[in-house]
């Protein structure tokens, strides 16, 4: 069962540590609670779709704790880092084409709020999704994640107790894609 740690610098570095290790955790970001185990675990990733219900031909998004990082994961036009720049760290996912060999494009998203902190301890992408059944909306809150997910998640991470904590929005971001310079929005949020 997952266990409930307070945001400190301490269980950062314990969650960081199950990251590596495979595990799956849950914490809020600045739109909806997520998912997330590290970007190059292939069996915590099925292990997410599998307790999601998620089709696995609808990757999961990588989050990055800042531009360079997401600028090293996809290929971004001068129209895409624009808007990133003005956006980000925020509710915009942006799919590029993926310099990541795995896959021909990639969505990514640089979050805002304590989650960056976590992100800049793991040190590297996390593979993320919405804390939710497939189809189902998102969880709203840490015990209804514990309830629907409890047994499935190493960790659910409690942020609420960093000095800087954002309430998730409890809407979804924005999603464009920037393929060959063009501009399109997938989903408004």
């Amino acid at each position: 069962m997952g266990l409930m740690l307070r945001y400190s610098i301490d269980n950062l570095s314990i969650i960081s540590k199950c990251l590596s290790a495979g595990g799956i955790i849950s914490c809020a970001t600045d739109t909806v609670f997520g998912i997330m185990c590290a970007c190059d675990d292939k069996k915590a990733k099925k292990r997410i779709f599998a307790m999601k219900n998620r089709n696995v031909n609808k990757p999961l998004q990588y989050l990055v704790s800042n531009f360079d990082k997401a600028q090293a994961l996809i290929k971004l036009s001068e129209n895409a880092i624009k808007i990133a720049q003005q956006e980000w760290p925020g509710a915009l996912t942006i799919v590029g084409e993926s310099k990541v060999p795995e896959f021909d494009t990639l969505a990514v998203r640089v979050p805002d709020g304590p989650i960056i902190e976590l992100l800049d301890v793991f040190g590297m992408p996390v593979a993320a999704t919405s804390a939710n059944i497939s189809g189902q909306a998102p969880l709203s809150d840490i015990s209804e994640i514990a309830a629907v997910f409890g047994k499935e998640l190493d960790y659910i991470l409690d942020l609420a107790y960093h000095p800087n904590f954002i309430e998730p929005s409890n809407k979804p971001s924005k999603i464009i894609m920037d393929l060959n310079g063009y501009i399109s929005v997938l989903r408004e949020n």
